[in-house]
Formats: structure tokens, C-alpha cells, sequence
């Protein structure tokens, strides 16, 4: 069993009562398909979903709408892709599905406009291309709607947040903490499985508040031959997809449910009841019953939910712990989401069978979790070919047209920030990414923004270097650091040490004078008008740091950890982002190259105190002007190595090693210093 603390405290459940055969429902009427039973309503948040399965989730849309409101949205209608003729028709099969599911009624216009609703507000339904059917549909409540030429706050603008924002703390963290999992599953233990359920229209499993669904109506596609004045409006009981407060009140219930099945995996493997869609998550017939020993002790697993998608993972290919874990997560799974034997209500069972039977529950050693291909032999992750072949044609487009719309912008940048978590080398990128953000224009002008286009030109040469060979999950993680090191950099130079940390590496020694011009460019109280900051030149010290060490040792999936006693580089180094400095963000680029290059962990900054760095400090200011006794004698190479070994012996007669940069390598950070541009290829290739 893997330690779960990353996740907060673990909330203690009574199992001292055994799950009965036969459930009964939940005393009081249930406006939704969800209601708590068993250990889920003895969970902490057990009296919270018990309330939201009886009332519904509480609603705050703002202040009710006029008459003329009202009219001017049910004119405006659906958007223009939700009139596509084949959305159109499914939507309108969906909706009478869902209306017979008592998830939704649908009311004519006509027959509600003389005295509406005092809550109605209706939002322009869209559709969206979705993989497992046609179309999706969702409720565009960001939409605002123009009446008499002033716009009005759109429903999302409009909601008063009620909802627990504490629900969404683990969502973000679902995809890290799987590849976490993967990497830190011991050396020797076997293959890593994984497996997936899915909930069945999970956000309508959710129901608001009596009175509250006319806040989320939507005007049905007319059926062909349907009277334009013949208006059909569909109100939902159930959350809609698109309001900003359906994720917080879905993952409420959702991580219950993971939090309750974490609970069952700690009991005795054999100790579960049977479960009837057990046998759709059992591996393949070619893992014979009882193959792979059974744990004497701990089982490194993991179970992780985002939103509506739980994800498990175990280190082990023994059929009967596999069993223990299949039937801990769908028994908790439907104490949370009932299915309709137990509920009586709804046609379809809560985890989606549909997907059971296609495979995507039963475990595997190689299996798509979150948009990202997790194998659990070669312990890499890698992302689906047809998701790189859509940014790739994404980002070609926008360099053609030479910008790209705001709206598309926001867009594809999402898809990049998720891509770049198992893109080496891409988090770098994101300096000038992120500072457009703050212009908020309709049209984004690559000769206006030449940095944006070259990082978006940049983002597509790494995600196709990312196709040739998996990602290994080493390379995302950091741990204890098989080397450590201590860096520095002031007005007159830069420099540093590196030695051993869980593996052996000869102490070295290495220092680097700026030129003149930096040097003069340097920001102080004399020289407000310079360019460079003191935080850029440490930045540009630790990028010269790690590439010290790539002369020094293989660096292929290993670990790193650098100490800096300078506070914004930390920050810079651990987001490879700067919100401000388009220098440190040049740098954090290529310092996130060459880790991309050698396929090494994420480079871990630790900060110091000035004081406790001092052996990378008397190296940084070792040159002229640089301040002290070390300066002021001017010392050769060789009279500094000396001088070095003096003042920090080594034990066991060992000696310091001095490294020295070539010229050329040391330029490539110092053309970064004076703010010019350089190429993928330059940092990507070193002599």
C-alpha cells in the first residue's frame, strides 16, 4: 500500500459494519442519482452529498430577468454548430432520453411566455466534437447576451460561488501524482498495471435545487419541418456542463468515492464481497489466476479521480489483488452513484458500461489515463498520436497565417500546458506564452509578438522530437539527487562547485567573468537605466551550472539538486517561468533544453542563505570588481584552484578539480544577458 499523504490527512471511515447484500435507498426523496450510502455517508463529507442527493445543489445566478431578456435569448437560439443537422437531431434525441429519465422536462415557449418563470434564463447550446460519439453537448453559460446594445453578465459571470472550492484541490494534481506513482514504483517489483472507470453522465448524476434548473435552459434544435415560432426549451434538473460551479459540487462526490475505496483496497485481499462488473476489469486470460506473488507486505498502488474518470494503478500482475482492488473501487464507486437496481431510478448503470466492455476498465500494463498513454514495463508516458497531429496542424496554421484569434490562443495554449507535462524542454517556453495573457487582444500578431511565434515554433520541433521515444517518467520527477551543487553570480562573474550526492563525482570547481558591456548593463542605483537585472545574471550562472555538469557525468534520467541564494531564480528554476523578465525567460528556455537533451529529471533549485553559499560565492566574485581578497589579487586559473583547495580542503587528501567553460558555450548565455535571440538548434546542440 503507497503512502497517501500527498493527498492530505486521510479521513478516518467506520468499517466496523459490514456492507449489507442488499441496499436499501436513502431516507427522504432524492432529486438526482446520486445519494451517499455505507462508509460514503460516514465519510466527512457524507452529510454534504446527503443534503445536495435531498435538496440538490444550492444555486446563486444573480438577479432574474426581464420579459424582454428572456425574448431576445430565446431569438438568439442555439449556437450555430448545435444547428449542424446531425447535432441537432442528437441533441434532440438525448434530451427526450433524458426528459424520460426525468433528468430534464422540455416546455414550449409558448406556453410559459405570458408568465414566465421568474428565474428562467436561457444560454445558446454548442456542439463540440466528442470521441466517443458525434457530438457533445454543452451549455454555453459564458455567453452574453446583447440586449438594446448593452451586454449583459453571462450566467457563469452571474454565480455566486457556493459550491466547495476545497473539492477541486486534488483535481489538478491527479495526472502528476499518477506519474509520480509510475516512477517511484520499485526497481525489481515487476510490471505496473493500470485501469480506468468512467461515470455515465456524470455531471447530470447531480441535481440543483427546486427551482434553480430554469437557470440553465436552452432552446432545443428544431426538428426538420418544426415551425420557427414553435419554440421548445429544454430545463434541466441536473448540473450542466459549462457552469463554472459543476466541477466543485461533482468532484465533492467523486473523491468520496476514491477517498471510501482507498479505504476497502487497506483491508485483506479475499476480504471484498464479489461485485457484478468485476470480471470486466480482470486482466487478460493470459495472467493465469494467482500468477505474480501476492504481497506479504505493502502494495505499491495508486487511485486517483479527475472529475468523472477514476484511475487506478498497482504494481503487481496478481490476479487476486487486482480482484481486491476492482471490487474496492465499484463498490465505492456505486455507494456514491448508485446503480438503478439499488436507485430505482435512470435506465444505464452509473460506471459506464459501454466503456467496460470496450476494454477501458480491465488492467493492463499499457493504458491511456487522463489524455496521456501510460506503460508500465518501459515506464514511459507518451501522448496519443492524433492529439500531437491536431496541435501540430494547430500551431502550423497560426505560423502560416502569421497570428492566431485570441479565443483560439486560449484555447490551444491549454492543450499546450497539458502536452508539456510530458514534453521535456517545453516548460521553458511558457515566459512569453504567459505575459500575452495580459493584453487581452482580439488578434495576435506574430510580427507584433515575435517571441510568442517562435516559442509556439519551438513547442512543435520538441512535440515531435516527443513521438520518437516515449517520455520516461524519470525524466518528470525529481527525487534525491544523485548530484549536488552550489552556484552563484554577481556583477563580475559567475561560478560554482558540484559533488557527490547519492552517486560518486569528483569535486569540481568552475567560474566564468562576464564581459564589460554585461557588466555595465547591470541594474544598480548608479545605473537605473541598464537591462539586466542581478536575478538575470543568477539565472544565467545556474544555466551555466548544469551544463558544468554535463561534462562531468551522464545525466540520462538522473537527478539533480542545485542550491541558489538568490529567490526569484528558485521560483524561476521550479516553474521555468518568469512572469516579468523576458531575459530569465530566455534563460529558463535553454536551461529547460539541455535538460531535454540529456534526459535528465527536472533540475531541483533549493534556496540558501548568502552566508552559506560562500564557496560559490568567493567563485562568483573572484575576478576584478568582484569585491574581497579574491578579487583584489587578480588570480590566474591555476593560483585560484590553488587558493581554493586551501581554504576548503577536502577530507581523505582529496582535491578540488577546476572546470573551465569554453568561450563559446559561456557567449550563448551571455547573448541570452544582452537580450538577443537565439535558436532551438544552438541550445540543443553544444559543442
Amino acid at each position: 500500500m503507497n503512502d497517501d499523504a500527498s493527498r492530505g490527512p486521510t479521513t478516518s471511515i467506520d468499517t466496523s459494519e459490514q456492507q449489507p447484500a442488499a441496499l436499501t435507498n436513502t431516507e427522504g426523496e432524492c432529486r438526482g442519482h446520486m445519494f451517499p450510502r455505507g462508509r460514503a455517508l460516514r465519510h466527512k463529507a457524507g452529510p454534504l452529498l446527503l443534503q445536495y442527493a435531498t435538496h440538490g445543489c444550492p444555486v446563486d445566478c444573480g438577479r432574474d430577468w426581464t420579459a424582454e431578456e428572456m425574448a431576445a435569448a430565446i431569438a438568439k437560439g442555439p449556437h450555430l454548430s448545435a444547428a449542424n443537422p446531425g447535432a441537432a437531431a442528437q441533441f434532440r434525441a438525448e434530451a427526450l432520453a433524458k426528459a424520460r429519465q426525468g433528468l430534464c422536462s422540455i416546455v414550449r415557449w409558448a406556453d410559459i411566455e405570458a408568465d414566465p418563470p421568474k428565474r428562467l434564463k436561457v444560454s445558446p447550446l454548442a456542439a463540440v466534437p466528442h470521441k466517443s460519439r458525434a457530438w457533445r453537448a454543452i451549455l454555453d453559460l459564458s455567453f452574453g447576451l446583447t440586449v438594446r446594445g448593452r451586454q449583459l453578465p453571462s450566467v457563469n459571470e452571474s454565480t455566486t460561488p457556493l459550491a466547495p472550492p476545497e473539492a477541486l484541490d486534488q483535481m489538478g494534481a491527479a495526472l502528476p501524482r499518477l506519474i509520480e506513482a509510475l516512477a517511484t514504483a520499485p526497481e525489481g517489483g515487476g510490471p505496473v498495471v493500470f485501469a480506468k472507470l468512467d461515470i455515465k453522465d456524470g455531471f447530470w448524476r447531480l441535481a440543483v435545487e427546486e427551482g434553480a434548473e430554469w437557470n440553465f435552459a436552452y432552446v432545443l434544435p428544431p426538428a426538420p419541418g418544426q415551425a420557427a415560432d414553435d419554440v421548445e426549451l429544454v430545463v434541466p434538473t441536473a448540473l450542466q456542463m459549462g457552469w463554472c460551479e459543476s466541477p466543485a459540487f461533482f468532484c465533492a462526490a467523486s473523491e468520496t468515492a476514491r477517498d471510501v475505496a482507498e479505504d476497502r483496497c487497506r483491508e485483506p485481499v479475499g476480504s471484498l464481497p464479489a461485485h457484478s462488473l468485476e470480471a470486466f476489469m480482470l486482466p487478460p486470460q493470459r495472467w493465469p489466476e494467482g500468477q505474480g506473488p501476492e504481497r506479504r507486505g505493502d502494495l505499491h498502488r495508486r487511485l486517483e479521480v479527475y472529475v468523472d474518470d477514476f484511475c487506478a494503478l498497482a504494481q503487481t500482475t496478481n490476479v487476486r489483488e487486482l480482484r481486491h482492488i476492482s471490487r474496492a473501487l465499484l463498490h465505492s464507486i456505486h455507494e456514491v452513484f448508485p446503480p438503478p437496481a439499488i436507485s430505482g431510478r435512470g435506465e444505464d448503470d452509473s460506471i459506464s458500461e459501454k466503456k467496460l466492455r470496450e476494454g477501458e476498465g480491465a488492467w493492463d500494463t499499457r493504458k491511456e489515463l487522463l489524455g496521456w498513454i501510460f506503460d508500465g514495463v518501459a515506464r514511459c508516458i507518451e501522448l496519443p498520436r492524433a492529439k500531437v497531429d491536431h496541435m501540430d496542424g494547430a500551431i502550423r496554421e497560426a505560423l502560416r497565417a502569421g497570428g492566431i484569434r485570441w479565443k483560439d490562443y486560449e484555447r490551444l495554449l491549454g492543450k499546450i500546458r497539458h502536452a508539456s507535462i510530458g514534453v521535456p524542454g517545453s516548460g521553458g517556453l511558457f515566459s512569453p506564452l504567459n505575459m500575452v495573457l495580459r493584453e487581452r487582444v482580439s488578434w495576435i500578431s506574430f510580427r507584433a509578438h515575435r517571441d510568442v511565434g517562435a516559442a509556439l515554433g519551438d513547442f512543435r520541433c520538441l512535440l515531435r522530437e516527443a513521438t520518437k521515444e516515449p517520455t520516461h517518467v524519470r525524466e518528470l520527477v525529481p527525487g534525491l539527487p544523485s548530484f549536488i551543487g552550489h552556484c552563484d553570480a554577481c556583477k563580475s562573474g559567475a561560478g560554482g562547485v558540484w559533488h557527490s550526492g547519492t552517486e560518486g563525482l569528483d569535486p569540481v570547481v568552475w567560474r566564468v567573468e562576464w564581459p564589460g558591456d554585461v557588466q555595465d548593463n547591470l541594474v544598480s542605483d548608479r545605473n537605473r537605466g541598464g537591462t539586466i537585472s542581478v536575478s538575470d545574471l543568477e539565472m544565467a550562472g545556474l544555466l551555466l551550472h548544469y551544463i558544468v555538469l554535463e561534462y562531468l557525468a551522464v545525466l540520462r534520467h538522473k537527478r539533480i539538486g542545485a542550491f541558489c541564494d538568490n529567490t526569484p531564480t528558485v521560483s524561476w528554476a521550479a516553474k521555468l517561468a518568469s512572469k516579468r523578465s523576458r531575459i530569465a525567460g530566455g534563460l529558463l528556455r535553454a536551461l529547460a533544453l539541455r535538460q531535454r537533451v540529456q534526459r535528465s529529471s527536472p533540475l531541483i533549485t533549493l534556496s540558501i542563505a548568502g552566508v552559506d553559499n560562500i564557496m560559490a560565492d568567493v567563485s562568483s566574485r573572484s575576478f576584478r570588481g568582484g569585491g574581497g581578497a579574491w578579487a583584489r589579487a587578480n588570480l590566474s586559473d591555476n593560483d585560484f584552484l590553488l587558493r581554493f583547495n586551501s581554504e576548503f580542503p577536502l577530507p581523505q587528501n582529496k582535491c578540488w578539480r577546476a572546470f573551465r567553460l569554453s568561450s563559446e558555450i559561456a557567449s550563448r548565455a551571455t547573448s541570452v544577458l544582452r537580450g538577443e535571440k537565439s535558436t532551438l538548434a544552438s541550445w540543443s546542440r553544444l559543442p
